[in-house]
């Protein structure tokens, strides 16, 4: 998933919001990047690449898209997880969803 609307300024740096994909035990594979993350710890995002939208010409920081809200991340057809997030480089929209770009994150496990 990629921001089709940038805000201008980020509007919160730190939070909660939730993420798409599939639980794998104690780890959680993202839908978009294939990545294989732990949960219940920080992870950083590593990466130094720019994101860009040569469409609507903008660019921003890549990091880890959360959804604002859990009915988005719901809607994706996926596992859902609760995450918190800090370090925010982004915020803006997807197909009219709330998403939050961010350096940093913990996953929650689910909840049995």
């Amino acid at each position: 998933m990629c921001l089709s609307v940038l805000d201008k300024k980020p509007r919160r740096k730190w939070g909660f919001g939730w993420k798409s994909g599939r639980i794998r035990g104690q780890t959680f594979k993202t839908w978009y990047t294939q990545s294989i993350l732990p949960m219940g710890k920080w992870i950083k995002d590593e990466s130094v690449e720019q994101i860009v939208n040569y469409r609507d010409r903008f660019s921003y920081q890549a990091g880890f898209h959360i959804y604002a809200d859990k009915d988005a991340a719901v809607a994706d057809g996926n596992d859902c997880v609760r995450v918190q997030f800090r370090k925010v480089v982004a915020t803006g929209t997807w197909l009219g969803d709330q998403v939050i770009v961010a350096r940093e994150i913990k996953i929650f496990p689910p909840k049995k």
